[in-house]
């Protein structure tokens, strides 16, 4: 029952004898809250006795009881019989201690003890004991009664805090929680309840700390040990030192049963044996004694001191004996390798250390030292020292050389180390290459395309064209031009990789590309010339007037020309550009027939360069323009700039003073820009609209810097192709290797047009 808000009562009762019980056997038991013994902070406590409804002479008996605690030589604690009482107030937390008699029923209970307690502490505050007058007291022992000083004894046990007993082995203890008519052995304490009591409020306290100096060491170890005793004991004192035991006990001849015997001297003296040490009837605080440890261990030495009534007090310390020091390292000296380095995949490699021995100071450990990566492979890390001889690096770079070693210590207190082994390196496996789209796909080849998938700069790699049985070699490009195919044919490849000890991937298939159609055209050169177009409508490069090639009017002498397969037929159609206005030749009949049936545009400034292309694969070209490195290209072909997000805005590829050009450079079918610059070429191969490098996009050098850039597909292979016009001579790069190789390998005409007139080309 709780009682305020920060203290409880706690209710006890002594039964009549006539239950069967089961319990476990406590010596004594003490009453706990929270963890916390019960138990009064003073060693005194008053008690006012109200013996109305008692027999004759309760008074006394209560009083002898009250006595027969305090009379314990080993308790500290005092019962004060602070005179007689009206009060009646039982169980009540008033601050008042009383003993009363009064009626509880007939339910068994004999008497009642209500003691109020703080909860978090556990302090006993006040304490109430009942008995019941429903059954008859004497005080005399009388068989036909209760004994008052037998129950009172019992109650007060409560007020010290103790539990009842109820096991049967505890029958004759004070604090047996039933009672028989005409009993009176609870009047004597048991040796169990002297213990209660002593242990909750001792008269003497002793405790004992024992301290090695020094406590750790090489052998042979002389420490010295120091017992340094306190408490409230006094007189003279024994000391047993065993020099390694770990036993917790108290007792001398209980230890000296786990420990070993040591021979008990006379009074004031010490005896030593190889067990430890005695010492009887001592003065000394601290008592100093010394033993030497001759082997390697540890040990722990222990102490237990007597003095004066007080429990005795042990202490034990650990002391640490090392070996002589090792100097020897293992063997192997230097460390050899079980298993060298070796690649355990693409991320890792793995490693096996020889079996090292070492006697004098077991077990080895390894270590493996990563040295370093001459490839510049990032992700190398040392072991740190393990008592595993394999090692695997994880973390590593695809196809990167690294290097390691190894080397073994032992466990001695200044470890001894091997030399290190030999060096070795090694590669990790090359990643399988990565599939990719054919590109500069002709009649006659394909561009099979792989990525390096995480692979180093210079890894080596195998492409094969498997329905003609042909093969690259190994290369370090992450491409291969498969030639001399049939046109209009389906060819399958594949691809696998090695790393730079030689050791290839498997095979990686890159699907099947099929060569351009057998009957595709070529594109032709033209000039315009002050509103005039000259087409070379059967593409032999020479001029054979207008009912053999192709000849109309078409724009003003002030226009800009322009070509582009306006209708998406597979021809190309003549236009202009004239200021900010468009005029495209839509039907392709040579002629302008109004914007009905061609088509007018307004786009871009009346400065801007012309460009025309096939910007979204959709089998039509669109106009643009280029502006000082600037470029805007109609995406959806409406003819209108719209914005960014809808046509395509580049802010800067070339310079202000190059001349753009456009065309489909790596035959994908979408058209990609490029520029002309003094007799150099950089096409945006990649389709990024930026500029990559010439190792991603495409670089060359063709043509003098006084040229015009003219831009076809001069041999029918759906790829663009670079070409100039220098005079009235025509260069073209037939081939599409970027470079001149002469008019019997490229294409070559020495009089077309007029020096003034501006080149156009396409599949008239």
């Amino acid at each position: 029952m709780k009682k305020g808000i920060s203290f409880f009562k706690y209710l006890v009762l002594i039964f009549i004898l006539n239950l069967l019980w089961c319990s476990s056997v406590f010596a004594y038991k003490v009453s706990t809250s929270g963890g916390n013994e019960i138990k009064w902070n003073t060693s005194n406590v008053t008690y006012l006795v109200n013996s109305s409804g008692g027999p004759s002479d309760s008074l006394s008996a209560i009083q002898t009881a009250m006595q027969t605690w305090t009379d314990v030589a080993t308790s500290v604690f005092t019962f004060v019989y602070g005179g007689s009482t009206t009060n009646t107030a039982y169980g009540i937390n008033d601050g008042f201690n009383i003993v009363v008699f009064g009626p509880m029923g007939t339910t068994g209970t004999l008497a009642e003890n209500y003691f109020w307690y703080y909860k978090f502490s556990g302090q006993m505050i006040d304490s109430d004991i009942k008995f019941n007058t429903d059954y008859p007291w004497a005080t005399d022992g009388s068989p036909s009664a209760y004994d008052v000083q037998n129950i009172g004894t019992h109650e007060l046990g409560h007020s010290l805090s103790l539990d009842d007993l109820y096991k049967s082995a505890d029958s004759e203890k004070t604090m047996y929680g039933y009672a028989d008519m005409g009993e009176t052995k609870k009047r004597t304490l048991e040796q169990d309840d002297i213990d209660g009591i002593t242990y909750l409020y001792p008269s003497e306290t002793l405790s004992v700390s024992l301290t090695a100096d020094p406590s750790t060491g090489t052998a042979p170890l002389n420490a010295t040990l120091s017992a340094d005793v306190s408490g409230t004991a006094t007189g003279t004192i024994n000391y047993t030192f065993w020099w390694n035991c770990d036993d917790p006990g108290t007792s001398v001849d209980a230890v000296t049963v786990v420990c070993g015997t040591i021979p008990t001297p006379g009074s004031g003296t010490c005896t030593s044996s190889t067990n430890g040490m005695k010492c009887t009837a001592v003065t000394d605080d601290p008592k100093t004694v010394s033993n030497i440890y001759t082997t390697a261990g540890t040990y722990i030495a222990k102490v237990i001191a007597e003095r004066g009534g007080a429990p005795p007090a042990e202490s034990r310390v650990t002391i640490i004996v090392n070996a002589p020091a090792d100097t020897t390292p293992p063997t192997p000296d230097p460390m050899t390798w079980s298993v060298q380095p070796y690649a355990a995949g693409s991320t890792s490699i793995s490693m096996i250390a020889t079996t090292a021995t070492d006697s004098g100071s077991p077990p080895v450990s390894y270590y493996f030292d990563f040295m370093d990566s001459p490839t510049g492979g990032t992700g190398g890390l040392d072991s740190s020292w393990q008592s595993q001889t394999n090692y695997t690096n994880t973390g590593l770079q695809p196809n990167h050389r690294y290097g390691y070693r190894e080397k073994a210590r032992d466990s001695a207190s200044n470890p001894n180390e091997t030399s290190y082994s030999l060096t070795v390196y090694k590669y990790t496996f090359a990643n399988a290459s990565g599939t990719a789209a054919f590109s500069n796909v002709t009649q006659t080849s394909i561009r099979a395309n792989w990525t390096a998938n995480g692979n180093r700069s210079g890894t080596g790699y195998y492409c094969e064209n498997i329905t003609k049985g042909t093969n690259s070699g190994w290369t370090t490009n992450t491409y291969w031009d498969s030639t001399g195919l049939g046109c209009d044919t389906s060819y399958s490849f594949r691809i696998k990789a090695r790393n730079g000890d030689g050791i290839e991937t498997g095979w990686t298939n890159l699907g099947s590309q099929r060569t351009q159609a057998c009957s595709l055209s070529q594109s032709g050169i033209g000039v315009f010339r002050s509103g005039a177009w000259y087409l070379d409508y059967n593409g032999n490069g020479v001029w054979n007037g207008c009912s053999t090639d192709f000849c109309t009017t078409f724009g003003l002498s002030t226009d800009i020309p322009i070509a582009g397969d306006w209708n998406g037929d597979g021809w190309k159609e003549i236009g202009v550009k004239r200021g900010t206005n468009w005029y495209l030749d839509y039907n392709g009949n040579g002629a302008w027939d109004g914007c009905v049936i061609d088509r007018c545009y307004t786009f871009g400034l009346a400065t801007d360069i012309p460009v025309a292309g096939d910007w979204n694969n959709s089998g039509t070209d669109k106009i643009g323009v280029f502006r000082n490195g600037a470029w805007y290209l109609d995406y959806n072909g409406d003819g209108t700039l719209n914005d960014c997000m809808t046509d395509i805005c580049i802010p800067s590829f070339g310079l202000s003073t190059d001349i753009p050009i456009a065309g489909d450079w790596n035959g994908d079918g979408y058209a990609e820009i490029g520029v002309f610059r003094n007799g150099n070429w950089y096409l945006d191969y990649d389709r990024s609209d930026s500029w990559s490098g010439c190792g991603v996009d495409e670089c060359y050098t063709f043509g003098l810097s006084t040229d015009v850039p003219v831009v076809g597909d001069w041999n029918g292979s759906r790829y663009s192709k670079i070409g100039v016009k220098r005079g009235t001579a025509w260069y073209l790069d037939y081939n599409g290797n970027g470079a001149w190789n002469g008019c019997t390998t490229d294409k070559c005409y020495s009089n077309f047009g007029l020096s003034t007139d501006s080149p156009v080309a396409g599949n008239w």
